[in-house]
């Protein structure tokens, strides 16, 4: 929605209102740049820092994802409003990621990350007196079908992008996880305070794997079902990434000696889903070195000329369509 005219949000709106109300709103839409071209998935592959990404990644992140949901949401407001009473609170949900709070990926992605985030907690101050509830909601490292596609491929390099060199089928949760959440906190909106992480910048963060386990919600589904074929088994959810139960097997196991590593593989005493990390731990620096004892060698791969041109000739040099204004 975020590329197309603000009229076609609204003519949305418009034909929601016609049929009926609108109850539920869950923005989930997102761009990934790398694949939208080679290049900036060799890019993001090997790491590269945001000044040696395309400035277009900004714009891809920001535009398909915190613009829209602000966009959507605008329109969705006075249908939202008009369906809320007494005995029912329409839900209005962001999707966003831990990235909000520490780094991964790339910067101009952890950003949007927190500015949806932040968002969804400023929206709540509006329009949670009226009686709508909004979450941010969290999902883990999900087994989508792009995933699956780079599954069937033998692409093992992506996957592990993605998973972080570990079993898909031990660390990821199915995109029907999030959607059995959300219709858990839509159907009972006395669900939503206990799905809930609690207080500071993350109070309106819904980590989905933590919200499943507290509201005894399971993923895949049962044999014979559409559910186990799209989704895989009936099983529990899979570890919160700030849990034990991921973090321990994730960095721990070669760290220790052989007859211990038990411990802390996934089903081991003190690999606990249940024990989970603060988000502020999360939020530290993940640097091991001390940033003044770098030396510039990245900074030197910058050409001297953008290194020393100003911000307005950057502005003109990025963006053609601007040339005029900024003669």
């Amino acid at each position: 929605m975020s590329d197309l005219p603000a009229g076609c949000a609204q003519d949305w709106c418009s034909d929601c209102s016609s049929g009926g109300q609108l109850d539920i709103l869950v923005n989930n839409a997102f761009q990934d740049p790398a694949q939208k071209d080679a290049k900036s998935d060799e890019l993001l592959s090997k790491g590269a820092k945001f000044y040696e990404l395309p400035l277009q990644i900004w714009d891809d992140v920001h535009r398909v994802g915190l613009r829209s949901h602000y966009v959507s949401s605008y329109y969705a407001a006075p249908l939202l409003l008009s369906a809320a009473s007494s005995e029912w609170r329409p839900l209005l949900c962001v999707t966003s990621a831990p990235a909000a709070v520490t780094y991964y990926y790339a910067t101009a992605y952890g950003v949007a990350k927190a500015a949806s985030d932040r968002l969804v907690r400023d929206l709540q101050v509006e329009l949670g007196p009226q009686g709508i509830d909004c979450v941010s909601l969290w999902p883990g490292v999900v087994y989508t079908e792009f995933v699956q596609s780079l599954y069937e491929k033998g692409d093992t390099d992506r996957i592990n992008r993605v998973t972080g060199g570990r079993d898909p089928n031990v660390v990821c949760e199915s995109p029907l996880l999030t959607g059995r959440v959300v219709a858990r906190l839509a159907d009972d909106f006395t669900a939503r305070k206990t799905a809930l992480s609690t207080g500071g910048l993350t109070s309106r963060v819904c980590v989905v794997a933590e919200a499943a386990r507290d509201l005894q919600l399971r993923d895949g589904g049962p044999d014979g079902t559409v559910a186990k074929r799209l989704y895989g088994p009936d099983r529990e959810p899979a570890a919160s990434i700030r849990s034990l139960g991921y973090l321990l097997p994730a960095f721990l196991p070669d760290k220790l000696p052989p007859p211990l590593r038990w411990l802390v593989e996934p089903g081991g005493p003190l690999a606990s889903k249940d024990i989970r990390v603060p988000f502020d731990l999360m939020a530290q620096d993940p640097r091991t070195e001390d940033p003044r004892n770098q030396d510039l060698k990245d900074f030197a791969k910058v050409s001297p000329l953008r290194r020393n041109i100003s911000s307005s000739q950057l502005y003109c040099e990025e963006t053609s369509h601007n040339h005029e204004a900024c003669q």
